[in-house]
């Protein structure tokens, strides 16, 4: 049964919802990460969602914030800006020359994936990530190497191969800063 008592919605199941057209000037923005000989544009009318729904797809001029300058050192504050699937469930994989000291995160959120077409009930699957908003303050041996971690990893998904279609969906975006 897939209802708790009340009539609220259980943890871990499908459902289906009916959506509405957003109002006008809403849109939904997605992040597109493809390797550079890809050389992928989004641009135009694609299915999104199931029943030959379509979409207008173009670039967003958009972008995360830039990354602290000067302040980070060997304190790097690690703000969890989409949720993460990574292999120690909701520890951060740590750095090498680096250790976690403290982390603040809620109850994993579940998200399921499925590929359409035949074969569907093969590829279905049900991850729980890490939620965004999640902190971790990790503290770096070396204040450069620190610094220079945090420079390099802000605005990315962090914690997954640069091949891993999961990075290119937006899963474990960092925003970095120091912590006292």
């Amino acid at each position: 049964m897939a209802r708790a008592q009340g009539r609220r919605a259980r943890t871990g199941y499908f459902y289906q919802a009916t959506h509405l057209r957003p109002a006008e000037g809403w849109a939904f923005l997605a992040e597109c990460a493809f390797e550079p000989e890809w050389e992928c544009e989004a641009d135009g009318t694609v299915s999104l969602g199931g029943r030959g729904r379509l979409a207008d797809v173009a670039p967003a001029q958009t972008e995360w914030p830039k990354a602290p300058d000067g302040c980070v050192k060997a304190r790097v504050l690690v703000y969890l800006a989409t949720p993460a699937l990574w292999p120690g469930g909701w520890r951060i994989p740590v750095p090498p020359g680096a250790r976690l000291v403290a982390a603040a995160t809620g109850e994993p959120e579940p998200a399921a994936t499925c590929t359409p077409g035949p074969g569907w009930a093969q590829t279905r699957m049900l991850r729980w990530p890490v939620p965004a908003g999640s902190v971790y303050l990790l503290e770096f041996e070396d204040a450069d190497r620190g610094a220079a971690w945090a420079r390099d990893v802000h605005g990315t998904a962090y914690g997954r191969d640069k091949a891993d279609p999961l990075r290119t969906a937006g899963f474990g975006v960092v925003l970095t800063g120091a912590w006292t």
